[in-house]
């Protein structure tokens, strides 16, 4: 449908995105969000069965998607044990990553470990963008980290 907007689109695209960098803005329209509940399981009445999924603008995802490299490049690296959010990785190899923890700790010096288990309720949701902006300024350029914070920081 879009394919023979993009000789006209693309440029202009280009344009609008290198002007965003620069001045470390996005239009308001980007940075406005239609929360829609999804429904997980259970009871289609309790409202702590749905999650909720932010609609965002096409050209906000398209903009984070030529910004991730960047983002990755100048990142800090992850700890080897970090699962979660990494590409080729599932929570299946944490899990076979403890299953062998647990049998050298049997092995090597006969004890089971206590092990417990947390699941932390909208965890995500608490986050203090404020520290994280703080740990990133050291590895990301101003410009990238200025976006970063426009984007996210004055969601509406």
């Amino acid at each position: 449908m879009l394919l023979p907007l993009l000789p006209t689109l693309v440029p202009q695209l280009l344009h609008l995105f290198r002007v965003c960098w620069q001045w470390s803005y996005t239009p308001l329209s980007w940075r406005v969000a239609q929360v829609v509940p999804i429904h997980k399981k259970g009871s289609h009445i309790d409202p702590g069965n749905f999650r909720p999924i932010s609609l965002t603008s096409t050209f906000r995802k398209l903009f984070e998607k030529c910004l991730y490299p960047s983002l990755l490049e100048q990142s800090p690296a992850l700890d080897i044990a970090q699962g979660g959010f990494r590409e080729s990785r599932s929570s299946l190899d944490q899990v076979q990553c403890l299953i062998e923890i647990c049998s050298i700790l049997r092995r090597n010096h006969n004890s089971s470990p206590t092990l417990a288990f947390l699941d932390i309720k909208s965890a995500y949701d608490t986050v203090d963008r404020s520290y994280v902006w703080s740990e990133l300024q050291s590895h990301l350029c101003p410009a990238l980290l200025g976006i970063l914070k426009n984007l996210f920081d004055h969601v509406q």
